[in-house]
């Protein structure tokens, strides 16, 4: 039961940490002079960042409900 417990505080710490960090990094790199030169890579780094966590999202929400399935 604790392992259960374990396990899934670390999962959500770890997206938490994830999250910020991203988070962090747009909000920084949104208030530099230097971005209105390169808009075009920054929205095609911002859709290929958005494409990754949805499909990180597809991958957890279908995990856990294989181990949903197994129990």
């Amino acid at each position: 039961m604790y392992d259960k417990i374990e396990k899934g505080l670390i999962d959500r710490v770890g997206v938490g940490v994830f999250i910020s960090i991203f988070i962090s990094l747009l909000g920084t790199v949104l208030f530099q002079n230097y971005v209105m030169q390169y808009v075009s890579q920054f929205l095609g780094l911002f859709v290929a960042l958005s494409i990754i966590i949805i499909g990180m999202l597809i991958v957890w929400n279908l995990k856990v409900e294989l181990e949903k399935n197994e129990s």
